[in-house]
């Protein structure tokens, strides 16, 4: 099987996926899941 070469936006969208992963990853003490964190997340930019 041949593999196509990516694009540079197909390499950005792996490094932001990463990165995301990674961050979730950092600040997930209590290892929640991610459905919970983008709620919790989408709550926060919610403001009071």
């Amino acid at each position: 099987m041949k593999l196509e070469p990516t694009s540079e936006l197909e390499d950005a969208l792996s490094h932001l996926q990463c990165v995301l992963v990674a961050r979730r990853t950092r600040i997930n003490p209590e290892q929640i899941t991610w459905a919970q964190y983008d709620v919790l997340e989408r709550c926060a930019s919610m403001g009071p």
